[in-house]
């Protein structure tokens, strides 16, 4: 199976976060909040591309896959991509211009806990979930 697509959506999602980061820092600053919002709008919109992707594809042919392991494989990556969406579901509805003005300090560190949260998830799926689908297209 061919993941570069993936990959690169992963880049894309790890520099908007990068931005996001820096951003959610600065968003004491009442000015700033537009363009975190906005940062914070395309990064959702590359996260939740990149999840339908995983899920519509990658994760079912992992999962049909005749390999026990890389079935079982897939199956816990997509649990785990559940609980880690969800609070990112969160995450979004709590933070509006008013709350975020309301306590920036609190917006910064959570936006902080959540990119340290997806940054490990692109890892492991860069060094683990992906080397396994590939090997999956090269054995069949």
């Amino acid at each position: 199976m061919n993941t570069l697509p993936f990959r690169q959506q992963h880049a894309r999602i790890l520099k908007l976060g990068t931005r996001l980061g820096e951003q959610a820092k600065a968003a004491i600053d009442p000015t700033t909040i537009v363009d975190v919002l906005a940062t914070l709008e395309a990064f959702t919109a590359e996260l939740v591309e990149h999840l339908e992707q995983e899920d519509g594809y990658l994760y079912p042919a992992m999962m049909a896959s005749s390999d026990d392991a890389l079935s079982a494989l897939a199956t816990r990556y997509r649990a785990e991509m559940g609980g880690i969406t969800d609070l990112f579901n969160l995450y979004r509805r709590r933070w509006t211009v008013e709350t975020i003005r309301a306590d920036p300090l609190k917006f910064s560190r959570e936006t902080g806990l959540l990119l340290e949260g997806l940054v490990d998830r692109v890892v492991r799926e860069n060094e683990d979930l992906y080397p396994a689908a590939e090997k999956m297209t090269s054995a069949a």
